[in-house]
């Protein structure tokens, strides 16, 4: 997890205002591209923030550790593979296990 947050982290503090808009870019991670979406969009920035403009990406869902099924059961989280492909972080995983939920997963 260290190496792709220290990636997201640099891009993200390394880039100045106009460079800042990463949310059209595909980001190149030690377990694969990622891309992103831009968080607010145009309707939301003028509702609540009077039309201002904003550089704000989101990266959701990216997993950190591999699955936590079968022989990973139990243990702490393993180092995960790199992925095939470039991993649409645009929605949050399924939600951990409880009563209330519906889309769940263990991992």
């Amino acid at each position: 997890m260290a190496p792709l947050l220290n990636t997201l982290a640099a891009l993200a503090l390394g880039a100045g205002v106009a460079q800042a808009q990463l949310w059209d870019k595909v980001i190149q991670t030690s377990y694969g591209p990622v891309e992103g979406y831009q968080y607010f969009n145009q309707s939301t920035l003028d509702k609540y923030f009077d039309g201002a403009e904003s550089n704000v990406a989101a990266f959701l869902g990216i997993p950190f550790a591999a699955d936590t099924g079968y022989q990973n059961r139990w243990k702490a989280p393993q180092p995960r593979e790199k992925w095939n492909g470039t991993l649409k972080a645009t929605k949050f995983g399924p939600a951990c296990p409880t009563s209330s939920q519906s889309y769940i997963s263990e991992d």
